[in-house]
């Protein structure tokens, strides 16, 4: 690993963020290099501390928005946005700390496109380091088209220009997604593509279900829902389908850690969905890809969240170990059940076993940038390298 500080901003938004931060900060750091981690929120905090993972907060002025069915809520997200960099108590204070916390720095990671970072093209020569972007193949079209069909098509294409211009600009980029080669590649100069990195079961499959008293004939579901889950109707949907499938429940969910069975978070949640028949989860590429590897079958749970959506189409009908449900439709909990059904009966549930770790990709390009950050250049498409 090249030598070199990174100060790593990591969006507390949803827990995905947070758990590709501290799986790649630990191995990172097992590899030499010196991180300091800053994230949005005091929840976000404690989960990273959680994982052994401490941080600071810039400041808890920008989130996304969304109800309590995990609908994204454009209109205050947007408002949010706008106090954020006119209020003379947010973006103006946020800026001048993360510079002064990034002096010395080699690289600056923005995960995934905290304003303040994203419009880093537009400051002063030398006010931070060279920023790298870390976002889902399907979070920057998202971002870049949120004003599509909401706003008059000048001003859509504006703002369209204007993010996809910015981003462009950053030093560089690495964007993940299930359709990345193992290896990685690099599609545009510092600009690369790699698969989803997760956390994988440090248990068997048999020990887990031992200590969680899962005899034998017994079916076990796991349930992940993120905090913006927060209304107790999805959770009873849940419960009420699981029940009907014949299969104990494990919930993590911040949003229902007072309800029975659940809990607000497990730092051992791989080996849950290891051990798991069923795993029920919105369809995040942290919980696709973790579905995915450990051969899983998974209903997922759909709101208004473009990225989300964007996941589920991009798998298509390759993976029929996944089943969605809307949850603006009717009948959900028996919806639920149905799709569990389905995936419960597939055969073929061989997890996916690449070639090259994604955690190996993921070490090899910042091997890459930090060299590139100092030499001012690099090349080739493989970005795999030995641990």
């Amino acid at each position: 690993m090249s030598s070199g500080r990174i100060l790593w901003l990591a969006t507390a938004d949803a827990r995905g963020h947070l758990m590709r931060c501290q799986l790649l900060v630990k191995a990172l750091r097992a590899r030499g290099c010196a991180i300091d981690v800053m994230t949005t929120s005091a929840e976000g905090r404690r989960f990273l501390s959680a994982f052994g993972v401490e941080a600071d907060i810039l400041s808890e002025h920008y989130r996304v928005e969304f109800d309590a069915r995990h609908n994204m809520a454009r209109r205050r997200t947007e408002w949010r946005l706008l106090r954020y960099f006119f209020s003379s108590q947010r973006w103006v204070r946020d800026l001048p700390r993360l510079a002064a916390r990034a002096r010395g720095a080699a690289l600056v990671v923005n995960d995934s496109f905290h304003p303040a970072l994203l419009l880093s093209p537009l400051y002063p020569a030398g006010t931070l380091p060279p920023v790298v972007h870390i976002y889902g193949n399907n979070l920057r079209p998202a971002l870049e088209q949120n004003f599509r069909g909401r706003l008059p098509q000048v001003v859509a294409r504006t703002f369209q220009r204007a993010m996809s211009s910015c981003t462009d600009r950053a030093f560089a980029r690495i964007e993940h997604g299930l359709s990345a080669p193992p290896e990685g590649c690099e599609s545009a100069p510092r600009t690369f593509r790699v698969p989803p990195v997760v956390a994988l079961p440090a248990r068997s499959r048999s020990e887990l279900r031992g200590t969680l008293g899962i005899g034998p004939g017994q079916r076990l579901a796991v349930a992940y829902l993120n905090p913006h889950f927060r209304d107790p109707v999805i959770a009873e949907e849940v419960e009420i389908a699981m029940s009907k499938l014949g299969l104990r429940l494990y919930g993590v969910g911040e949003g229902y850690a007072e309800r029975p069975g659940w809990r607000a978070w497990d730092i051992q949640l791989a080996d849950a969905v290891g051990a798991a028949d069923l795993f029920v989860s919105a369809p995040g590429l942290g919980a696709l890809a973790q579905a995915r590897a450990l051969g899983v079958p998974l209903v997922a749970l759909v709101a208004d969240q473009p990225e989300q959506a964007a996941n589920l189409a991009g798998l298509g009908a390759s993976d029929g170990l996944v089943r969605s449900v809307r949850l603006d439709h009717e009948r959900r909990a028996e919806r639920i059940a149905e799709g569990g059904r389905a995936v419960l009966a597939m055969q073929d549930r061989a997890p996916y076993l690449p070639t090259v770790s994604a955690l190996d990709t993921w070490l090899g390009v910042f091997d890459r940038l930090l060299g590139a950050a100092r030499s001012g250049a690099a090349g080739g498409n493989s970005v795999a390298r030995a641990a």
